[in-house]
């Protein structure tokens, strides 16, 4: 276990996220997931439930396998976690081209390789990944101290 993510007693955790009930569990851990997206949307891969949900890229590892979640398409190019930017047009990447939702996307991931899977240049809209910093070049109080969050 790595330290910095192991601050010790874990009562705490337990007590606030589990729940013998697994649905009750995974409502506690995502809460906005399970209330909003899950009973508007469609949710797919709980294998205990017979949702078998593969990718079809050979290689069963990060980058091809949110390269081809992101994008629909396996590219036998994208073979690496350190590979390039992404060549292939994403699903936000084409909604940020609709006229009615241009300029309201926005990416939020926890490792900095979504600034290359969704080829953030390109496709031209902001996603904040691992460590960057949030707010530009004029932050907001609030974004200063997420900021703060963040390096502390």
């Amino acid at each position: 276990n790595d330290k910095t993510f192991n601050q010790g007693d874990s009562t705490y955790i337990y007590k606030k996220y589990y729940s013998s009930d697994f649905k009750e569990s995974r409502k506690k851990l995502m809460p906005f997931l399970w209330s909003e997206i899950a009973s508007k949307g469609q949710i797919y891969g709980n294998r205990d439930l017979g949702n078998k949900v593969d990718v079809s890229n050979p290689y069963w590892f990060s980058y091809p396998g949110y390269s081809e979640i992101m994008t629909g398409n396996v590219d036998l190019l994208v073979n690496s976690n350190s590979y390039k930017a992404n060549p292939n047009v994403n699903v936000l990447e084409f909604l940020n081209q609709q006229s009615k939702i241009k300029g309201k996307t926005a990416a939020f991931g926890a490792w900095d390789a979504f600034d290359r899977i969704l080829n953030e240049k390109r496709s031209n809209f902001p996603v904040i990944s691992a460590f960057d910093p949030v707010g530009g070049n004029k932050p907001t109080a609030v974004q200063n101290l997420l900021n703060e969050m963040r390096d502390n």
